[in-house]
């Protein structure tokens, strides 16, 4: 059986819904009560005997449901708490964050449906940027999405944010009004932000309108010379509905060009569909690594029978690479890591920048009323067995995210050392920009978003 898996599976699992009447008794057609640990002799969470009955899709109702789901499907249902009522919580979200387990699980979420939905159609309401905070009252534009508001408005990679609303940056900081000033209702849609950014030693002011934002997958590609070589660049956000289709003309522009060598930029790219990361590695390599293990699937001991296996393909587009550079930070995760790891296995493999994030386990999405839960439900390795990369996979060679430099730039730090590496095994001198650390991600929004997105 093929689940359409990701590191967010895009899928939706029929479970019992936990609007029945106060007939049930709770060991007879719950999860909760069918062996799964809980100790109803003391009964510390105070449940009662039979399933009470509750108005359907009430938040209590949603908890109760998300109570019986991770008690059958979570990887560490066995670490659930067992003291924890369903009842009380203002928000199915605050009730899951009480259920997970501390020490591994900074990953499960639930949305709302339309939320997750939007996401993965590359969709939200916004600008279309992001940037990031360094010491001393210093904000760089990080990223802007091509065709977005911000885009349209001259927003760039690399310039530097002097004053946003008339606020300027040390005052926004120090107040803490970034939320108020980066931000519009759609009601108030029609008010602009004006943004004080300076480029290139001058000043100038950027007059942005929120709007419908869609995002593509593929920030940048080019094909560089690098002697007598031509090395392909690719800058991948994310792994979404629209993923595959941009990789397969991205690499049929790179086969074109005689691309020879690969730089996969991930420095963003906080996951998305696993199948995304499949085709990825497969045009990366193709050819003899046809059939072969990718990556391995493996869910809680009940649920043996949905383990599962991701192969290489051979795509007409696919390079048949044996060595390729990737650039990470400690936004590089989930599905980004497995295309790393699910290769190391196979091909030399090089990670420049930092270590990444260190998430070696996946999800699966599954809906009940508006909402959509999706908790760690499966561990991931790669042929070698080997997943066990939650502090990170490690950098073969240091080097910041220069965000002065548009990505691509052969001048960028990140990109420059990983030139070099292609060139002699190289590592150039510590980076002297500050690196993003994962202590700086903001994965509030859903779903598992990395950074500052507006």
């Amino acid at each position: 059986m093929r689940w359409f898996i990701g590191i967010f599976i895009a899928v939706a699992v029929a479970f019992i819904a936990a609007c029945e009447e106060e007939s049930a008794v709770w060991g007879g057609d719950s999860y909760y009560g069918k062996g799964n640990g809980y100790d109803w002799t003391a009964n510390a969470a105070g449940i009662p005997e039979k399933k009470p009955s509750l108005d359907a899709c009430s938040v209590e109702e949603v908890n109760l449901w998300i109570l019986d789901t991770m008690w059958d499907m979570y990887l560490w249902y066995d670490h659930l708490a067992t003291d924890i009522d369903f009842r009380g919580f203002a928000e199915p979200g605050d009730f899951l964050n009480t259920l997970k387990y501390p020490d591994a699980d900074h990953f499960s979420y639930i949305s709302k449906k339309e939320d997750h939905d939007n996401y993965y159609s590359g969709k939200y309401y916004g600008f279309g940027f992001s940037f990031r905070k360094l010491p001393d009252y210093v904000v760089y534009v990080t990223m802007v999405y091509p065709g977005s508001p911000a885009d349209e408005g001259g927003m760039r990679r690399g310039q530097r944010i002097v004053a946003i609303d008339g606020k300027t940056v040390q005052e926004i900081e120090d107040q803490n009004l970034w939320g108020s000033v980066t931000s519009r209702p759609e009601d108030e849609k029609e008010i602009p932000i004006e943004y004080v950014v300076e480029e290139n030693g001058e000043q100038k002011t950027l007059t942005l309108y929120a709007d419908d934002v869609t995002t593509p997958s593929i920030l940048k590609t080019a094909t560089l010379d690098a002697g007598e070589k031509k090395v392909g660049y690719l800058m991948l956000k994310s792994f979404i509905n629209s993923t595959n289709g941009e990789l397969d003309a991205a690499f049929t522009k790179f086969k074109a060009d005689g691309v020879t060598e690969l730089v996969v930029d991930l420095r963003y790219n906080g996951g998305g569909l696993l199948n995304g990361s499949e085709h990825l590695a497969s045009l990366i390599t193709g050819g003899e690594l046809k059939d072969k293990l990718f990556t391995r699937l493996t869910y809680n001991d009940k649920h043996q029978d949905y383990n599962s296996d991701y192969n290489f393909k051979d795509h007409s587009q696919s390079l048949g690479l044996q060595k390729v550079v990737f650039i990470a930070t400690g936004g590089t995760a989930s599905a980004s890591e497995v295309v790393i790891n699910g290769l190391k296995s196979y091909i030399e493999v090089a990670i420049i920048g930092d270590t990444t994030y260190g998430k070696p386990v996946g999800m699966n999405p599954m809906e009940h009323c508006d909402y959509t839960l999706v908790p760690i439900t499966f561990k991931l390795a790669n042929s070698e067995g080997y997943g066990d990369y939650y502090d990170g996979l490690p950098a073969d060679c240091a080097a910041a995210d220069d965000v002065t430099h548009d990505f691509g730039d052969p001048l960028e730090e990140s990109l420059a050392a990983a030139l070099a590496y292609l060139n002699d095994k190289s590592c150039p001198a510590a980076p002297v920009m500050q690196s993003w650390r994962p202590g700086e991600l903001d994965i509030r929004t859903v779903p598992y978003r990395m950074g500052w997105v507006f």
